[in-house]
């Protein structure tokens, strides 16, 4: 077994380079999951046959998703029917995504659409764009017809996240990012008029003056329901130092102010005629990423000649959202169980507990199952439990 270093040396010496892949490859990711940005990313640089899947799944098979599961076996048998046997397969679109309606993670809300190519706001020449205002969350273009300009400090809160996970292993439905929005920098649309669709690679543009030299930026984009409930739709996280790339590390000057562009998530969401558009703006991501090593805060700055910004590839949908190139999926093959038969015993827990009055978070997660298998039997118990405080980082 190679230890780390050298298994770095390994990697480098292979070269290995994703534009070097020339198989066929078929993409998979699920929207809620942690690699759907590194998925569009990987398949738009393979150079070879190849297809992407986006549905609305965390870190499972598209044949279990809650909100819609689909005939995916079926399609990875066609896959390999096609290029390893040369076999005639039905035509499948090269890019297939699922399109979140009624505010997100609802079972059957939204549909199938096939796409031409992936969407991102870098090849968009005129892509949906709102900006941070003293009056909320506004167009880009309104906020040159007197929206107050932005000018807030903001304490960092290392318990937020807490209620904005969108891959919890298991969870029955999306959490209420409600806690998490009030304990940021908070900027909403009116309620809407007309549905706005967002499919694509989005990205957020913030101007900040921090008081520490690291600080940690997250964006949340988040659709709000005319009841006040609101759901994470597509978010943005970043070490500052490495906004530059991973391999560089450029510290921020503390009290000089700095512009950081980062992608949001990709995504595919309806916003419902009815419904608001919020992004919430933090110093954290708790428990997804550790806090930052010290505690302090930071400006954000927005006015007309340099706003603060999201912007995504996206559709204004008067009168009502339809797709013209919806596309079917068949149900999961109910022939092959869902569950392994050599597993015994699986059990997963998760524990997210914010407490008011130490102003701290907590999480708890346990994980075991037993493999029983014809020559062995395995067995795995794991536990992991953080606790973080609002304002004190160790």
């Amino acid at each position: 077994m190679l230890d780390h270093e050298s298994k770095d040396a390994y990697w480098q010496d292979m070269d290995v380079a994703v534009e070097d892949i020339d198989v066929p490859t078929f993409a998979v990711c699920g929207w809620r999951d942690r690699y759907a940005l590194s998925t569009v990313e990987y398949f738009e640089a393979i150079d070879a046959p190849k297809r992407l899947l986006l549905g609305p799944w965390r870190h499972e098979m598209p044949h279990r998703g809650r909100e819609s599961a689909i005939d995916f076996r079926r399609q990875v048998v066609e896959w390999f029917d096609r290029f390893l046997r040369d076999e005639e397969t039905p035509e499948r679109p090269e890019i297939a995504v699922w399109t979140e309606r009624d505010g997100g993670g609802t079972i059957d809300a939204g549909s199938w659409q096939q796409l031409a190519s992936w969407p991102a706001v870098a090849d968009d020449p005129d892509p949906l764009s709102f900006a941070f205002t003293g009056d909320g969350l506004v167009s880009e273009t309104a906020f040159d017809d007197g929206a107050a300009a932005v000018e807030s400090t903001y304490e960092y809160d290392h318990t937020v996240g807490l209620n904005s996970l969108d891959d919890i292993y298991g969870a029955s439905e999306p959490t209420d990012t409600n806690p998490d929005d009030t304990r940021s920098l908070s900027f909403e649309t009116a309620p809407l008029d007309s549905p706005i669709e967002l499919t694509g690679t989005g990205e957020a543009v913030v101007r900040l003056t921090p008081t520490t030299s690291d600080p940690f930026l997250a964006v949340r984009v988040v659709d709000v329901a005319p009841d006040g409930s609101s759901t994470l739709v597509t978010h943005g996280e970043q070490w500052t130092t490495r906004r530059n790339g991973l391999t560089e590390t450029d510290s921020l000057t503390p009290n000089e102010e700095t512009t950081v562009t980062m992608p949001l998530k990709p995504k595919s969401h309806v916003f419902e005629a009815g419904h608001q558009i919020r992004v919430a703006v933090s110093a954290a991501y708790y428990p997804l990423h550790l806090p930052p090593r010290d505690h302090g805060s930071l400006t954000l700055h927005s006015e007309p000649a340099s706003p603060s910004a999201i912007r995504f590839p996206g559709t204004v949908h008067d009168g009502g959202a339809t797709f013209e190139n919806e596309v079917r999926m068949g149900d999961p093959d109910d022939s092959v169980p869902l569950e392994s038969g050599y597993v015994q015993g699986a059990d997963a827990t998760w524990e997210l507990v914010r407490n008011p009055l130490q102003d701290s978070a907590r999480m708890v997660t346990a994980d075991s199952f037993g493999l029983d298998l014809p020559h062995a039997t395995v067995s795995v118990d794991t536990s992991v439990e953080t606790t973080v405080e609002a304002r004190d980082p160790t």
